[in-house]
Order: structure tokens, then sequence, then C-alpha cells
């Protein structure tokens, strides 16, 4: 059974539980493949990691296509997307209440999670957000955490509202969220300044059926409710796991695109495919990190490398259903 994108393309369907943990977490494991998009002001600094306190107004694509973005998900078989709300340097893709860094005082005003969540929707596929809680504008950061080495940086309760705030609202303005994907936290601040259970228990509050998770690997497995590997760090789901898992990787230079990108390689149909058949065996979904450029719109090699996977690739379906996992609580 299939749905039929707004383009025309088909989209595997998913019959989408509800109810108890282990049936939320079959659903991680059903969905098998999606498309990460990393685009926010690195993509107009040229950096990974773009400072904090730069003027929102570096930000300016023309225009932000993120119907373009759906298309060449669904072409390639995906069945979700994840959108960088806001990265470490925290500027945000909403018109948030919390803070000036944000579209609305930007060189494009619109609402980029709204324009994301309507398009992936209408195209039959789910969507999910991701989170940095590191914030290096509102300097939202711990003492002796990664690149902080300043102690009047410190976690104040000011903080945990700021954080909080910016969560409830993604969580509350935008429909059913099934994936809420968390950074910059456990290992850059630990989980106790911004408590994980605040968090945990507002996620859960808003979203009951929403799978939070959080970037830590089997480092931290209990910080949420499925697992997050990332691959460009040399973090890869087990031989033989059996945990509910994603798997991070990107289809090009970087995270975020940059100047160079579209002269460099990406990773080959091959790649794509086979990395797909080493995870879905071990109940972990691959998430392919394709990254916009200034256009807000996908180069066309990713395009077209995206179309020959949906060409090739085919679900696993002999795959039997995720064993019983332990509860998180």
């Amino acid at each position: 059974m299939v749905a039929t994108a707004a383009s025309g393309t088909s989209v595997a369907s998913i019959t989408v539980n509800t109810g108890t943990p282990q049936s939320r977490l079959q659903n991680v494991v059903d969905f098998r493949f999606g498309m990460f998009n990393h685009f926010n002001l690195g993509t107009f600094t040229d950096e990974e990691w773009a400072a904090g306190g730069q003027s929102p107004s570096l930000f300016a694509p023309a225009q932000v296509d993120c119907g373009q973005w759906a298309d060449a998900a669904a072409a390639a078989g995906m069945t979700f997307g994840v959108l960088t709300t806001k990265h470490h340097d925290g500027f945000a893709l909403w018109p948030t209440a919390f803070g000036s860094q944000n579209v609305a005082n930007s060189g494009y005003t619109q609402d980029i999670v709204r324009s994301y969540v309507d398009a992936f929707r209408s195209r039959g596929m789910r969507v999910g957000l991701y989170f940095s809680v590191w914030d290096r504008t509102h300097t939202v950061q711990g003492y002796g955490g990664y690149h902080v080495s300043d102690p009047s940086e410190s976690i104040e309760p000011s903080d945990l509202t700021y954080t909080l705030g910016q969560i409830r609202e993604l969580l509350t303005n935008y429909g059913a969220i099934d994936f809420f994907i968390t950074d910059g936290y456990a290992w850059q601040m630990g989980q106790r300044n911004i408590s994980i259970q605040a968090v945990r228990e507002l996620v859960h509050s808003l979203q009951p059926n929403c799978i939070l998770i959080d970037h830590g690997g089997l480092s931290t497995p209990w910080l949420g409710d499925a697992i997050y590997f990332e691959e460009p760090l040399g973090i890869r789901s087990p031989a033989g796991n059996t945990l509910a898992s994603v798997q991070g990787q990107t289809i090009s230079n970087g995270w975020f695109w940059h100047p160079s990108t579209p002269y460099e390689g990406l990773m080959s149909t091959n790649d794509i495919v086979g990395h797909l058949a080493d995870l879905e065996p071990k109940y972990t979904t691959f998430l392919l990190n394709c990254p916009p450029n200034r256009d807000g719109r996908l180069d066309a090699n990713v395009v077209a490398r995206l179309a020959e996977v949906g060409a090739t690739w085919r679900p696993n379906e002999s795959r039997p259903a995720l064993p019983a996992q332990p509860l998180r609580v």
C-alpha cells in the first residue's frame, strides 16, 4: 500500500502505532530511511558550527523551497524528514518569542519550520525536529563543557526557562512531531543543569507519541527513548544491535552546505543502499543529511543521487519485529 506524494512520487505508507512505548519504538525502526536537513546560519557563514552572537541578517536566502526537499526525499523512498530548527549558535528557524536570534529578524522572515512540516506532510511523510540545547548566543552552556572555558558562563535558572519555552513552542505550534532530537546537551553541559527530567516530561506531556532522542550514542542511552549514532564521529550501530536506533550520516562534505559542496563528491548510490542493507537488520533507521544551499534548494546532483537510490532500494520486509525494549523512565 502506498501514499502518493504531491509530485506524483510514491511513498511507502507506514502504519504508525500509538499507545505503548514498545509500539512507538517499533515506529522508529519502521521509518527505516529519512532525510536530515542542516539549514541554518552556518549555511551562510561557511561554518559547521556558526559562532554565537552573529547578526541574524546574515541568514538571507532568496527563497526556501521545502517542497523541493520533500520531493527529493520521496523520490529516494524516504519516509520522514528532520529539520535543524536551531543549531549550536542559537539561530532559530521559527519566530520564537524567546530572544531575537531568529528568522523574524533575519534577511528571510518566513517561518521555515512551518514550511517544512507542511511540505513533508503534504507528500505523505512524517516529520522530526532537531534542537540544540547548547545555545552560544544566549549562552546556554556549561562551564567546563565543550568549547566553554569561562567560569562565568554557567547555567542559570533563566536558561531553563528559555530552553523549555522554545521546546514548548516547537511541540505546540506545528502539529504531531514524530521525533524530537536534541544535541549539544549531555556531551556539552551534562544532563542536570538543564534537567533531562524536565525536558522529557515536557516533550511527553505535549506530544505523548513523540520519540525523544539525544546525540549520545551508547554512552548515555537512557537520555532518550531511542539511540542516536553519529557516523562521521565513528559512532555506528554495532553488530547484533537490537535497540531501536537512528544512525546519522551526511551525503556531502559537511553537515551544512559550503561553497565547495557542489564540487565535492557525494556518497554513491551503492554506499547509501549498502548502509540501508547493513542497518535495517540492526533495527537502525538511516538518517541521511542533505544540506540545502543558499538558494534554499538542494543541489541538482543531490536530487539526482536520491532519485537513483529510490530506483534501487526497497525495504527489507522480512526483518522480524523489534525485540522487547528496555523501559526508560
